[in-house]
């Protein structure tokens, strides 16, 4: 949006305060005359035709009110009225005409006594502005042609003077030919590429006008279009700034190049688009892996595509640290995949990972070779011992190594199955094999392969697994005497009781009884009451045994997404049917039950220690 300002010329041309002329009224009736006094003055948008001229009078020294009349004249012609008697003492009219203006400005007082004051101005002709026409014969040629440029004017203040020059893409301007009166001139362009070429007009009075063209000048090779482009560096440390020299050869010239850049595979933004110069720069946004692309495009078409790497470092001023993590612990079943991810800290900024791997003893085979890639896996196609290799290596080509070992075990089918309710503390039964015995547990959900470590070989047979879904989990028992391992699996089948959805029932029937939505069961909410209701054996509080709120058994077991919340809880009822009548006998139970903020819920039971757990 162009934003227009009128520039307003205010200046008072002619202040006036004296007694010119004085008209004495019919009746005869003169009183002190020479007393009323005018004081004019006037102000100008323009000097020149089409401004605005603003006259203002003020009466004074004679009898209020007072009257006021304004009109005016160019030279010797005749007046005009702006404004007839009345009390507003300013007027305002638009010049029409160059010359001199006579303002002549009245004033009247209640005895009919008048006085003017004449002031005088001069408006010039508006001038018509400076107009460059110039023409040239054709904006595209080849090399060793000429163009013709045909100056023309009009406006401004004759005669007028020409010059003409250009330059080549971002270069400096060459003059071709000085101010003259010359209206043409002929110029042959020294090179193919892209150029300015101006002429410039000047009038009498020194105002210059301007005039550019936008010309290409062609030269064409037989030969394949080239890209040679290179850059200031391979590898900078973050801050830097990249310098891009574009290169052509070959084709039609003059080109023009583009330059885009991808950040660690990522897709490619811009840096310059089709750009008649060859250079570019940036200074990239962040540490990694970049590919820059640089385009080459003749004047033909032809398209020559260079992608060069470039990497963008940060030194930490620390070591070079090994970071990475197996996804598994040391047991996983055939057919089973590893996960490997990448992970460094140290040394300089950006990373690249290699994974690789072995069988029993034998040589490294290659997972994934040097690359951006934090994650790799494989999957275990035979019994063995795996080993896994993580390299890291950092922009300054230090290298640390990291290993993991993997057993990939056959398949063991579980002997029997236990049943547990969901989020119950669950012991697992580890047989006494004798002095000397050592026992480690593992488990997994059944649709996994891979065992998670539960408790390392240890004499110690207390074990116990609070499993963290709905579902079935395998549990390995492994006993170690005098160096045999034996391994023993069984299931443990974790559901949510039927009384917990009876218990749903109950609670919904007594919010609909109340005009209130019902809630729905959660069963990460399921899981934390049956550890509340356990706890309530041990201590019978909404303080948990170890002291804390009761609200803290959500976040230890990964529930975060509530900002209100409620327990109720209770001891000695029998049955759902009786505790539900117990806590809605009790108001503030019940104000929970009914609770319109509240919208899921979980029910944990032990024996007769009941616990509700709500969140919004």
């Amino acid at each position: 949006m162009i934003k227009k300002t009128l520039v307003r010329f205010t200046a008072v041309i002619m202040v006036c305060m004296m007694m010119l002329f004085v008209i004495v009224p019919e009746n005869g009736l003169v009183t002190d005359a020479a007393s009323i006094k005018i004081n004019a003055s006037l102000s100008m948008t323009s000097s020149e035709t089409g401004g605005k001229i603003t006259v203002k009078a003020t009466g004074s020294s004679g009898v209020s009110p007072y009257q006021y009349k304004f009109q005016y004249k160019i030279n010797s012609g005749s007046w005009k009225v702006v404004k007839n008697f009345s009390t507003s003492n300013t007027a305002s009219f638009t010049t029409t005409s160059a010359g001199t203006y006579t303002i002549r400005s009245y004033v009247k007082d209640k005895n009919n006594l008048q006085i003017y004051c004449d002031i005088t101005t001069t408006v010039k002709a508006k001038a018509t502005p400076l107009v460059n026409s110039s023409t040239i014969n054709k904006t595209s040629l080849a090399l060793g042609n000429s163009v013709v440029i045909s100056a023309k004017a009009s406006g401004g203040t004759a005669p007028y003077t020409f010059a003409y020059n250009y330059k080549i893409q971002d270069g400096a301007a060459k003059t071709f030919k000085s101010f003259s009166t010359t209206k043409s001139a002929t110029i042959k362009l020294p090179s193919a590429g892209y150029y300015t070429v101006q002429c410039i007009v000047k009038d009498k009075n020194g105002k210059q006008v301007t005039k550019s063209f936008n010309v290409t000048v062609k030269k064409t090779s037989n030969t394949k279009l080239v890209n040679n482009t290179t850059l200031s560096a391979n590898v900078m440390t973050l801050g830097s700034v990249l310098k891009i020299y574009g290169k052509g050869s070959g084709g039609s010239q003059p080109y023009v190049y583009s330059y885009l850049y991808s950040l660690n595979g990522g897709v490619y933004k811009k840096i310059i688009e089709r750009q008649k110069s060859s250079f570019g720069s940036i200074k990239l946004p962040s540490v990694g892996f970049y590919k820059i692309k640089t385009v080459v495009n003749d004047i033909s078409g032809k398209i020559s595509i260079k992608v060069i790497n470039f990497t963008v470092k940060q030194s930490t001023g620390k070591a070079l640290t090994n970071n990475s993590k197996i996804d598994t612990s040391d047991m996983v079943e055939r057919y089973g995949t590893v996960n490997l991810t990448g992970n460094a800290s140290g040394g300089s900024e950006p990373y690249l990972f290699a994974y690789s791997y072995r069988i029993g003893d034998g040589s490294w085979n290659k997972i994934k070779d040097y690359s951006a890639a934090k994650t790799a896996s494989l999957k275990l196609s035979e019994i063995n011992k795996y080993t896994f290799r993580v390299s890291v290596r950092d922009a300054d080509y230090k290298v640390r190594e990291k290993f993991f070992v993997v057993y990939s075990i056959a398949k063991i089918s579980p002997s029997k199955t236990v049943d547990s309710v969901y989020g119950h503390l669950e012991a697992v039964n580890i047989a006494d094999k004798g002095s000397g015995a050592e026992y480690a547990v593992y488990y997994k959900k059944t649709s996994d392969y891979a065992w998670n470590l539960l408790r390392t070989y240890s004499t110690d047979k207390t074990v116990q697994i609070r499993p963290r879904n709905v579902g079935t989990y395998n549990i390995l028992l492994c006993y170690r005497v005098s160096g045999k391992v034996t391994k023993i699996c069984y299931n443990i089948r974790t559901y949510i009781p039927t009384d917990v959805y009876k218990e749903l029932q109950l609670v919904n029937n007594e919010r609909v009884k109340c005009g209130v939505p019902k809630v729905n069961l959660d069963t990460d909410l399921v899981y934390a009451a049956q550890i509340r209701a356990e706890e309530l054996k041990r201590k019978y509080s909404h303080s948990r045994p170890d002291g804390k709120s009761c609200f803290t058994v959500l976040k230890e077991n990964g529930i975060y997404n509530y900002s209100y919340t409620g327990e109720n809880i209770a001891w000695g009822y029998p049955s759902v049917e009786t505790v539900m009548t117990g806590w809605i006998n009790s108001k503030g139970h019940h104000d929970n039950i009914v609770d319109s903020e509240f919208k899921k819920i979980g029910f944990g039971i032990n024996g007769n220690y009941w616990t509700q757990i709500f969140t919004d």
